[in-house]
């Protein structure tokens, strides 16, 4: 049985879109994370809208909130409950969490054993390392998201930050200071200079925020840093690596991995650089060239971000 309480720390971690818009690994998304490959979301958009899902899309927090509500009742809880049916609600709520975010595999994994034997404690400490990387770099929202979920599994401790749980009212996205950091870096290091990133969403940081939104062309421009924005900067980060690997010669790989302790909600987490000045930006446009003239898959995948740099440029 679905509480108000995991919905809510669900759809604050997912947070709401109303747009359809790029994850970083190019899976269209919408509302509360919702994705084709949901069973659930793709039967009621079918049959609201007769087709599938396509750019510019909208949804309502309201119908989303609904969605999600469904989604979580019929296609996520019941593995859960068949995966741990003798775990305190404490246990399923966040499992359900890790399970909506990492997909249904994650059940396989050792926490999730840990959790089917009783060892609740002992999932707790396997559940802070579970899907916080991607390609060995940790992103720091997921590691705050599954120390929430361990926490709450280990000592029924729910973070502050959600305050008092309202039965039917939509959640709202929650952006935490280590989100909005890593956004402060990979502005910085895009070349939409802010100055120091303090985690603070000041005016220089919501004016390069909306700097970024305007060149991207796909999103809302209001200087706000929710998982749209986040998702665009991760990916325009990931193709000025690919953009660098190709200038200097090397090899470029594609698509996120799939072990345990991975997740597909960052294809690539780099270590910000900073500005490189002129020379960096030659640089990264001449990969770019080469990116459009010869690798066509990454032209395609990166589209939104392609169009982004040459506004920029």
């Amino acid at each position: 049985m679905l509480t108000t309480r995991i919905v809510r720390f669900i759809g604050g971690h997912e947070g709401f879109v109303s747009t359809m818009y790029l994850d970083p690994t190019g899976t269209p998304t919408i509302g509360y994370g919702f994705t084709w490959g949901s069973r659930v979301f793709r039967e009621w958009w079918t049959a609201k809208y007769g087709r599938k899902m396509r750019k510019g899309d909208t949804i309502g927090q309201n119908e989303a909130y609904e969605v999600l509500l469904k989604v979580l009742d019929a296609e996520y809880l019941p593995p859960v409950e068949a995966k741990m049916p003798t775990a305190p609600i404490n246990v399923k709520e966040p499992a359900l969490s890790v399970v909506f975010n990492a997909g249904a595999g994650a059940l396989a994994w050792k926490w999730a054993a840990a959790c089917a034997r009783g060892d609740y404690k002992g999932a707790a400490n396997l559940w802070r390392n579970t899907a916080t990387t991607s390609k060995g770099k940790r992103l720091p929202g997921l590691v705050r998201r599954r120390n929430e979920e361990a926490d709450i599994a280990a000592f029924d401790k729910w973070p502050t930050w959600m305050g008092t749980a309202v039965a039917d009212v939509p959640p709202e996205t929650h952006v935490d200071e280590v989100d909005v950091k890593q956004a402060q870096l990979w502005l910085n290091d895009l070349g939409y200079q802010l100055g120091r990133a303090d985690g603070i969403p000041g005016p220089r940081t919501v004016l390069a925020a909306r700097r970024f939104q305007q060149d991207h062309g796909t999103l809302k421009v209001d200087g706000i840093i929710g998982p749209a924005t986040l998702a665009a900067l991760q990916r325009a980060i990931d193709l000025k690596r690919k953009a660098a690997q190709v200038a200097a010669g090397g090899t470029v790989t594609a698509g996120a991995g799939a072990a345990e302790g991975a997740t597909g909600a960052a294809d690539h987490v780099p270590t910000p650089v900073g500005d490189a000045g002129w020379l960096g930006d030659l640089l990264l446009w001449g990969g770019l060239a080469i990116l459009v003239l010869g690798l066509a898959y990454l032209a395609w995948r990166y589209r939104d971000e392609l169009t982004a740099a040459l506004r920029k440029l």
